[in-house]
């Protein structure tokens, strides 16, 4: 037999005003959660906006601090408002949960409402839906003894409430009171603006711009703080300051210049002087409550050029127009150049002031704008102009970061140097000249760059001089070597004027003229030579002259035959004692003579290169005679230059040429076998009758050449007395003829 199901519970009035006071509870629940949380909320905003303001005011941090702490605030703020409100408004409050609270909270109710609500759901007997029954009734009577609003403390509602509302009007006072300080207040804590609060103090740094200064490298800078005199002075003022790669750090107190005086003065000055930039510096300046902070010192560069010289040289140099490079220093260049200046910086520049000579011993200025363009900002080019002086000229290089360096380029404008004749000289002739004598001159013309014309300048007896050209052809040369002839017969006016007489005087001077070719200076530079004078002499009077010389050489000759006969004798003593044997009692004795015939050969030796030399100048000197003799055209001076030349010069130069030099080599043979440690008497001895025969040779020849010298000594002498004759006769002739035209005068008469 089937059990029949109870019937379905029913709701009576008593349950229905359970659940309904379970709702009531429910929304005041959410309401207190609401305000408290809100409140909650406002209150911890509040207070970290104070906090953050307050730390900002106090420490001033960058503005990435800054918006770090805005974020841990935010953050703070959302994890109150989830807490305090999201999470508790929307929790779920079931009806059990709820029945819990109010039991716990009213302890009448003992479990009563609990029973009730959470047996309503279920599936009951009837005995045990009548239980419920009575349950629900004994709750519903309970319960409507409880009064809600005691459920709630209110006293953690008050307290956010009151939190809320007490920084919410002290952050309205604080706007109200000072708007425009709360204002930026919140542009800083928002980071929409860097500037410090405002103090008591205010401090501001000369020469920065945006919190920067760019000074040059390794430059000097006087770091100058102002304080405002209308606001509070600062005791002192501190200055921190550390390089970017951290290898400076240092703190220095400012040094105060003078008293401000208020009212009067703007600013209270304070300075330190920074030397020696070479890095890029972070600055820290305290002074009073006032802070500037993250300022910058930005070492740079200076602007450097290259400076490039594109010249038009004047003609008169031969030289092809170009561009000198890489200009430095002092740069000479020709006079009468012309010059533009091409230069290329390594930054890029705004601006250069250059100062170029006017050509007329002044300055002008000229300034060149750069255009926009990292090239264009680079290059510029001005013309200088003409130098025709010595110049300088500077140019101010203006850079992007405003730092300025200035170029100096001097130009040093070299004149065109006048011709030379730097061995220019006469060639077998003296001062004192036969009328009928060429004149050789032999030497070299040179011009920096290039000869017009040479030239001689001939005076006589001091009057204005006359010119002959060269014959050497000198047009645009830059050197030439010159071998000229000057008749003195020609000298005289034409070919129908006497020739000099002697006794006359004359000068000639060799000239030269260059191709300069300038608008100030169209004509070529001239220049002199060395001025030859010359006198006029009869062919006797030279002869005499000339054997005045030839005795000179010839004493000198004889002296010479003694000093080499001294020298032959000397090498007798060579090795004299050196033939025995040497013995152990007896080698220091043995050393010392051979130290003794070194010393003499060394002797030999130097004086027979001494001899050597001073035959060549006796030869020398003789040739000089002869060739005089051939240049003056002394009358009956062929045979005496023949003479001269074949018996006495030329048998000196070659005793000079060959037989000293075969002297000089013995000697030296002889010199090493002395030295040697193995003493070789037999070699010794034979080496020094060998050079002791070459000497002999040697006199033997130089007595020869003396006995021409004495031979022509008696020759000369015939001459003379031949001459004298000649002369004598000459004058009983005229006298003669004199005395022949006074009678034919008388008769007459």
């Amino acid at each position: 037999m089937a059990i029949a199901s109870p019937p379905p519970p029913t709701r009576d009035d008593s349950f229905v005003s359970l659940r309904s006071t379970l709702s009531v509870l429910r929304r005041r629940i959410r309401a207190y959660v609401a305000v408290e949380g809100i409140a909650a909320v406002v209150a911890v905003a509040g207070l970290l906006f104070w906090l953050v303001l307050g730390l900002d005011r106090l420490f001033e941090p960058r503005i990435a601090v800054r918006t770090a702490w805005l974020a841990c605030a935010g953050i703070a703020v959302a994890v109150v408002f989830y807490r305090r409100f999201l999470r508790r408004f929307f929790a779920r409050f079931s009806d059990s949960g709820l029945a819990l609270l109010l039991e716990r909270r009213y302890r009448n109710l003992k479990t009563s409402l609990l029973t009730a609500v959470e047996l309503e759901p279920r599936e009951l007997t009837q005995r045990g839906r009548t239980m419920l029954d009575a349950t629900r009734r004994e709750a519903h009577t309970r319960l409507s003894q409880v009064r809600l609003e005691e459920f709630f403390d209110p006293r953690p509602r008050r307290q956010a409430v009151a939190a809320a509302l007490l920084l919410t009007a002290s952050i309205g006072v604080f706007a109200a009171a000072a708007p425009t300080l709360f204002r930026f207040g919140v542009d800083r804590l928002l980071g929409r603006t860097d500037e410090l609060w405002p103090r008591r103090t205010h401090l501001t740094v000369e020469g920065f711009v945006d919190g920067e200064r760019v000074v040059a490298r390794g430059s000097d800078l006087d770091l100058v703080v102002l304080a405002d005199a209308r606001k509070v002075l600062p005791d002192r003022v501190e200055l921190y300051y550390e390089s970017e790669d951290g290898a400076v750090e240092n703190e220095v107190i400012l040094d105060r210049e003078g008293v401000a005086k208020p009212g009067v003065d703007d600013n209270q000055r304070y300075k330190t002087p920074l030397r020696g930039l070479t890095s890029s510096l972070l600055l820290d300046i305290r002074g009073g409550d006032a802070r500037l902070r993250d300022l910058k010192i930005r070492v740079v560069e200076r602007p450097r050029v290259s400076l490039d010289l594109v010249c038009r040289f004047p003609p008169y140099t031969g030289r092809a127009d170009g561009t000198l490079y890489r200009v430095s220093g002092i740069l000479p260049l020709p006079q009468g150049t012309i010059v533009t200046v091409e230069a290329h910086a390594d930054k890029q520049l705004t601006h250069v002031v250059a100062k170029l000579p006017d050509g007329a011993g002044g300055v002008k200025e000229q300034v060149v704008e750069l255009p926009d363009g990292d090239e264009e900002r680079r290059n510029f080019k001005v013309e200088l102009g003409r130098i025709d002086a010595d110049s300088a000229a500077t140019f101010q290089l203006f850079d992007t970061d405003g730092i300025d360096n200035t170029e100096l380029l001097t130009l040093q404008a070299v004149p065109d140097g006048a011709p030379a004749f730097p061995t220019l000289a006469r060639q077998g002739v003296d001062a004192s000249v036969t009328a009928q004598a060429r004149l050789p001159f032999v030497g070299k013309a040179t011009d920096d760059y290039g000869l017009a014309r040479l030239w001689f300048d001939v005076a006589v007896d001091g009057a204005n001089p006359h010119s002959r050209p060269f014959s050497a052809n000198a047009a645009g040369r830059r050197e030439i070597q010159l071998s000229e002839v000057i008749e003195v017969r020609e000298l005289a006016g034409g070919e129908s004027a006497e020739p000099l007489k002697p006794g006359r005087t004359f000068n000639v001077t060799a000239m030269a003229q260059d191709n300069r070719n300038l608008p100030a200076a169209p004509e070529g530079n001239i220049t002199a030579g060395d001025a030859f004078a010359f006198t006029v002499v009869s062919d006797a009077d030279l002869l005499r002259l000339l054997e005045g010389r030839e005795i000179m050489f010839r004493e000198q000759f004889k002296a010479l035959i003694e000093k080499v006969t001294r020298d032959r004798d000397a090498l007798v003593s060579v090795g004299s004692a050196d033939d025995k044997p040497e013995s152990t009692e007896e080698g220091s004795e043995n050393e010392l003579r051979r130290d003794r015939s070194s010393v003499i050969v060394d002797q030999v030796r130097s004086h027979t290169k001494e001899n050597r030399a001073e035959t060549t100048v006796v030869a020398g000197g003789f040739l000089g005679i002869v060739e005089e003799l051939l240049n003056n055209r002394v009358a009956d001076g062929e045979r005496l230059q023949r003479r001269l030349s074949d018996d006495i010069a030329l048998p000196l130069k070659l005793l000079a040429e060959r037989r000293f030099a075969e002297y000089e080599a013995k000697l030296t043979e002889l010199k090493l076998a002395v030295d040697m440690k193995t003493k070789d008497a037999t070699r010794i001895e034979s080496l020094r009758r060998e050079a002791q025969r070459e000497a002999d040779a040697i006199l033997v020849e130089m007595n020869v050449v003396l006995n021409k010298m004495l031979e022509l000594e008696s020759f000369k002498e015939a001459v003379d007395l031949l001459r004298s004759i000649i002369a004598m006769q000459k004058e009983i002739g005229e006298k003669t003829k004199a005395q022949r035209q006074s009678k034919l005068r008388l008769l007459g008469d």
